[in-house]
């Protein structure tokens, strides 16, 4: 029955589950060198060449809306 407390314990399907056991500073590996933001040297590189075109390209259309440049 489901009244009985033992059968409702054994039922359980967290009952056979070790407890979880914390881990130490030593435990933890060592981060790889050369990581920011999970990217490599020339993927960091990538990503600041595209912002700074996106800038360039962003810019150069305000100036042009503005009037401050004209193309001839």
């Amino acid at each position: 029955m489901l009244n009985d407390p033992q059968d409702y314990n054994n039922s359980s399907p967290f009952y056979a589950e070790e407890p979880v056991v914390m881990t130490t500073e030593t435990d933890i590996p060592p981060k790889s060198g050369g990581l920011l933001f999970g990217m490599t040297a020339v993927q960091r590189f990538v990503v600041m060449l595209l912002i700074f075109m996106l800038t360039c390209v962003l810019g150069s259309m305000c100036l042009l809306l503005t009037g401050k440049v004209v193309l001839f």
